[in-house]
């Protein structure tokens, strides 16, 4: 199952169960203000899209560890967040392709395990 950027796309996120989503849709929650990020339920997402996780005014870490399955990540995917300081980004093992801006302009950013990315 895919959850699109269409207009009908919150309409589809009020009735699927977070588990079923397969990709992650253009700003899904982006310019939020919160210090706490659960995307834990995502366990199927392969495709991430453009400006997810974008402008977290205060996010300090950024847990992906159920990220298993992700093969594509968009542009600007967790950029501009100025508090984020700390993102593990091991379980991306198959990601083949990534887009402009990764975590672009994160200047409070002091560890980034990339491996075995």
């Amino acid at each position: 199952s895919s959850l699109s950027s269409s207009s009908a796309a919150s309409d589809v996120y009020k009735r699927q169960p977070f588990q079923d989503y397969d990709s992650i849709p253009s700003s899904f929650v982006s310019g939020c203000d919160t210090e706490d990020l659960d995307l834990s339920p995502l366990t199927k997402v392969t495709v991430i899209h453009d400006r997810v996780i974008h402008r977290y005014s205060r996010l300090s870490k950024l847990d992906l560890s159920h990220f298993n399955n992700v093969t594509t990540i968009g542009s600007q995917f967790g950029a501009e967040c100025p508090t984020l300081t700390t993102v593990d980004l091991s379980p991306l093992h198959k990601v083949t392709s990534v887009g402009d801006g990764f975590f672009g302009l994160c200047c409070g950013l002091t560890t980034m395990d990339m491996s075995p990315m």
